[in-house]
């Protein structure tokens, strides 16, 4: 019957759980250092976007091993990139719209 009212414990720890990885993959940034091959001066074959994905992958991976969820790990990844994704698709799209509706709601 908790699970239905919503109070269930172990409910709301996995929630928060998972609230939080999104939290992380809507925020993360990839590093600003250069790959070896554009230090050393020879650039073979780098595909940019898939550095930044392979990244974000590692990345959501440890994010995942740290909250407990291992198991799902590569499974939150590829949600989590493609929340990521979504959620910048959105803001280049409709950014004037969003920032009027998030400045009427702060009261601005």
């Amino acid at each position: 019957m908790t699970v239905l009212s919503g109070d269930d414990q172990v409910l709301k720890l996995m929630d928060s759980r998972i609230r939080r990885f999104f939290k992380f993959a809507c925020t993360w940034q990839p590093a600003t250092t250069l790959p070896v091959t554009m230090k050393t001066g020879r650039l073979q074959h780098w595909d940019p976007y898939k550095a930044k994905r392979e990244s974000f992958y590692e990345a959501a991976k440890a994010e995942a091993l740290k909250i407990g969820y291992s198991f799902y790990a590569q499974e939150l990844a590829e949600a989590g990139y493609t929340a990521r994704n979504v959620l910048h698709l959105v803001s280049t799209v409709h950014g004037s719209v969003l920032d009027k509706i998030v400045a009427e709601l702060a009261g601005c």
